[in-house]
């Protein structure tokens, strides 16, 4: 349904929203960031972030420097100090902190896992070696599958699991049923199969991990193992369709896999229904399990599981592991510290203690409560422009301002986190007790399979500094620990933080309404920006806002927006990168199509970024 909002404007008193900031009145913008030698009609991010872009030095362990950077900081720091605390002192027997503690202390052991060497993987090593039948084969795929990639939540997430599941509602709404979505690759896209020169250096490193794994002849092994994943990939072109097939039709369309065997070892034997995205993919892939030798699936099992837990292994494999992904592949010049790693680790592992724990020591209430007035005061103001709109017909109108009313916007954390159903810890080392901690997350969906469908679960924990939009279910969800600057902050007044959050809002507003697809993705952040500055003035009450340090409050809320997409990539940064920073550059720089920008700065026609009122793009 593609509509359009028009132009949003300021609307008088009459339209106050309601919204009464709980937050403070400081500027909310980075004055120093600013580069005000440039004419903010000429290019409005380097006007908003120039300043920022000649001082900031990407970091050594980073691919690319952000104006994000000081919050992930910060949460970084809040969770360390977390697990050290735990670390510190015994914890209740059979409690996820005891866990999570032997989990941080046996990672931080970097000598014992150097003197355990490739007896910490034996016991893997022997259990793939024992496949030989078809059975075998898919009771162990399915034992190794994970929960660690949804592309219908997040797009670019990829599984190197052959298969990826996720328990969510199927087409009825009513009942949850597992979505298996394709995977099994190595590289991260499924293009990058075709590129000679990664593909030779993705199979040396395949053979450097077998090998140290002990198996003779690893490059012979690898170059199979490669091009096996060249035939996976071969079948992921494109998004594909998300068909839901019951246990007989998935037999029958996608024959190759002892289906039976894979839905037993993945937890899923209740499953009556399954959904599968894309379908061509999964068929490509079950098809392979019968087709290619079950000696060369031994291998690539093999390699999958170390790969996985590459950062738990002696230096030999770890190191190997952060030169091809992190080095060559993205640009990173060196490691991170041992502690970042050991924090990202036990973020994946134990999300339920950590969100808990971040929760109680750092979620200050009144913040969320604010966000919460913020989305309903942009609600509001979507709702208004959508009834005011001249492009809409009446019928139309109607269909969106319900569908408007039915987004749930859930910010923060939920009201009880969920403990994870963990076995009793009897093992040593923190490759086994990752192994163990993973597969009990796993379950933990798994079990939700036939259930009934709750339209408020989380899917995001507190400490997962991001927002999520499941279109399907009309619903929102903004973490605790994304309420940070640059896109929310407590101390500023409201023209900011309307600017920032307000305005990612919006966008997943404008995404719920009009479900676009990633070639919509301006139309939506445009609807979201115009949605949050006539929230923004509406919350005025007719009123002006102060100016602050210099600057109005439309001012300031423009500001903002642009300083959220501040980014810096290293000096001769790959073609893909360079596109990545103009895409952001376009995104700040969508404000030339709001009638209410060129006031604020007073951009005049001969300025670079100046539209006459014809071109300038509407919502959607």
């Amino acid at each position: 349904m593609a509509v359009s909002f028009g132009v949003l404007a300021a609307c008088s008193s009459s339209d106050d929203s309601g919204y009464v900031a709980t937050q403070g009145t400081g500027v909310g913008i980075d004055v120093e960031a600013m580069d005000k030698a440039i004419s903010p009609g000429d290019d409005f991010y380097l006007y908003a972030n120039g300043g920022w872009l000649q001082y900031a030095e990407v970091p050594e362990d980073q691919p690319y420097a952000s104006r994000r950077d000081a919050a992930a900081s910060l949460l970084e720091t809040r969770l360390l100090a977390i697990l050290q605390e735990l670390a510190s002192s015994p914890q209740p027997n059979g409690s996820g902190e005891a866990q999570l503690r032997e989990f941080y202390r046996a990672f931080m052991n970097r000598a014992g896992i150097e003197r355990a060497g490739r007896d910490i993987v034996a016991d893997d090593v022997a259990r793939f070696a024992d496949i030989e039948t078809p059975e075998d084969l898919a009771r162990a795929i399915g034992e190794n599958v994970r929960s660690d990639a949804n592309p219908l939540l997040a797009d670019d997430e990829r599984s190197d699991g052959l298969f990826s599941v996720a328990v969510m509602a199927g087409p009825d709404g009513q009942t949850q049923i597992p979505y298996l979505f394709a995977g099994g690759l190595g590289l991260p896209q499924a293009d990058d199969y075709e590129y000679a020169p990664t593909r030779a250096s993705y199979r040396v490193y395949v053979a450097r991990v077998l090998g140290w794994a002990g198996l003779g002849g690893a490059a012979s092994r690898a170059r199979k193992v490669v091009e096996l994943e060249r035939k996976l990939a071969a079948g992921q072109g494109g998004a594909g369709s998300t068909l839901t097939w019951s246990r007989e039709a998935l037999a029958k369309q996608a024959p190759g896999m002892d289906w039976d065997a894979f839905l037993a070892g993945a937890g899923l034997n209740k499953a009556d229904q399954i959904a599968v995205q894309p379908a061509g993919a999964v068929q490509t892939a079950s098809a392979l399990v019968a087709s290619e030798p079950v000696e060369v699936w031994r291998d690539w099992l093999l390699f999958h599981r170390l790969n996985r837990q590459a950062g738990l292994l002696p230096k030999a494999v770890s190191d190997a592991h952060f030169q091809f992904y992190d080095r060559d592949l993205r640009g990173i010049r060196s490691r991170p510290s041992r502690e970042s790693e050991a924090v990202a680790r036990a973020s994946e592992l134990y999300p339920d203690v950590l969100g808990r724990l971040y929760v109680e020591r750092y979620v200050d209430e009144a913040q969320i409560k604010d966000v919460q007035q913020i989305a309903e005061a942009v609600r509001g103001a979507m709702g208004q422009a959508i009834r005011e709109s001249d492009d809409i017909d009446d019928a139309t109108i109607a269909v969106l301002l319900e569908r408007l009313k039915g987004v749930s916007v859930s910010v923060g954390h939920p009201e009880t986190i969920t403990p994870v159903k963990r076995r009793a810890l009897e093992l040593d080392g923190a490759y086994a007790i990752a192994q163990e901690a993973d597969r009990a997350l796993y379950l933990q969906q798994a079990s939700r399979a036939g259930t009934a469908a709750n339209a408020g679960e989380w899917w995001l924990a507190p400490h997962e500094a991001s927002v999520l939009t499941l279109p399907n279910q009309s619903s929102i969800q903004i973490s605790s620990a994304f309420i940070q600057p640059p896109i929310y902050n407590a101390s500023s007044d409201a023209a900011a933080n309307f600017g920032g959050i307000g305005s990612i809002i919006g966008r997943e507003m404008a995404r719920v309404l009009d479900l676009p697809n990633d070639d919509a993705e301006v139309s939506a952040d445009l609807a979201g920006l115009q949605a949050a500055f006539r929230a923004y003035r509406r919350s005025l009450g007719g009123k002006e806002p102060a100016v602050i340090e210099g600057f109005t409050g439309d001012q300031r809320f423009f500001i903002a927006w642009a300083q959220m997409w501040g980014t810096k990539y290293p000096e001769g940064s790959s073609l893909d990168r360079r596109r990545a920073q103009d895409a952001l550059q376009a995104r700040a720089n969508l404000v030339e199509n709001i009638d209410a920008w060129y006031r604020a700065f007073d951009v005049q026609p001969g300025a670079r970024m100046y539209q006459s009122a014809d071109d300038r793009l509407t919502a959607f």
